[in-house]
């Protein structure tokens, strides 16, 4: 176990902690601090010059920088440039990629209660027959590994929809 110390303000309030992590928390953890460091300072700043503002205007949203091959250029530059972390030091991120990200594309339903509606059936060894005949589903419902296709589970959430409206 490894014990790490750390802190922050909050309003009026100053705070420290400690937590002892094991080997995989730590790395996990320290990919997490990353993260939290890079979506800050170096994100902003690169913010202010895609954008080509020096103070942030009312209203303004990130997803308005239009995606193009030469702004994902400056980007990965910007975000490889040195910055110095408290008790850290210099960090220089490596490895850059910049890719198009549709918004909203990653947001899909979880679908927890569905798949686990799903699982039992698959359980049971009657998923396509329940498939058919309750829902009058005929479409892919799970792969071999037991993994329900987008269609499927939305047509069980469909139909538990309809099955809660009609109590």
């Amino acid at each position: 176990m490894t014990k790490v110390k750390f802190g922050s303000t909050f309003g009026n309030f100053k705070w420290t902690g400690e937590l002892d992590l094991t080997d995989e928390q730590l790395v996990a953890m320290s990919s997490l601090g990353g993260l939290q460091i890079y979506q800050r300072s170096p994100s902003t700043s690169a913010e202010k010059s895609l954008a080509g503002y020096e103070k942030r205007p009312d209203n303004f949203e990130r997803k308005s920088i239009e995606f193009s091959d030469a702004n994902a250029t400056k980007l990965a530059k910007l975000l490889q440039a040195p910055i110095d972390v408290e008790s850290v030091g210099k960090l220089t991120l490596q490895n850059v990629n910049v890719v198009f990200h549709e918004i909203g594309a990653s947001s899909a339903p979880k679908f927890v209660e569905e798949k686990g509606i799903i699982a039992r059936h698959v359980k049971a060894g009657d998923v396509a027959e329940w498939a058919s005949n309750t829902l009058g589903y005929s479409g892919e419902t799970v792969d071999h590994d037991g993994n329900a296709s987008q269609e499927f589970l939305a047509a069980v959430k469909a139909y538990k929809t309809k099955m809660l409206a009609s109590v």
